[in-house]
């Protein structure tokens, strides 16, 4: 049988001006953007292997990159597919990834637009 998800709440927009690490709340549903950054910015994913059902959106707003730098072990599954792989992107608004826990320690991807590059 078919059972209908739950309604959820809103997504949080969570602007990020400096480099840091998600908390697990960051990692549940957020838009993360660099809103009012001066440079790139680097965001570590959790201070923990990711976990099934874990979900951010990266979303470029100011004229300077996004790195994403996966937990210690835990690979992202677009471009690098090697552990302890970043993705970067570029520094043109509009630019965005989505990932995805589908598998512990996997982030997968569920969206993209722009130039993001496999950094290590």
């Amino acid at each position: 049988g078919f059972t209908a998800p739950s309604i959820q709440t809103l997504v949080a927009v969570v602007p990020n001006t400096g480099n840091g690490t998600l908390s697990a709340a960051n990692l549940q549903r957020t838009v993360l953007t660099n809103d009012g950054a001066s440079a790139q910015i680097n965001l570590t994913l959790g201070a923990a292997t990711c976990t099934v059902g874990q979900q951010i959106t990266a979303f470029v707003t100011d004229a300077y990159s996004i790195k994403l730098i996966p937990y210690t072990g835990d690979q992202v599954m677009i471009l690098t597919n090697a552990a302890n792989h970043s993705l970067t992107s570029d520094s043109v608004a509009g630019s965005f990834v989505s990932l995805s826990c589908f598998k512990s320690g996997k982030w997968y991807p569920t969206g993209m637009n722009g130039a993001w590059t496999d950094t290590n």
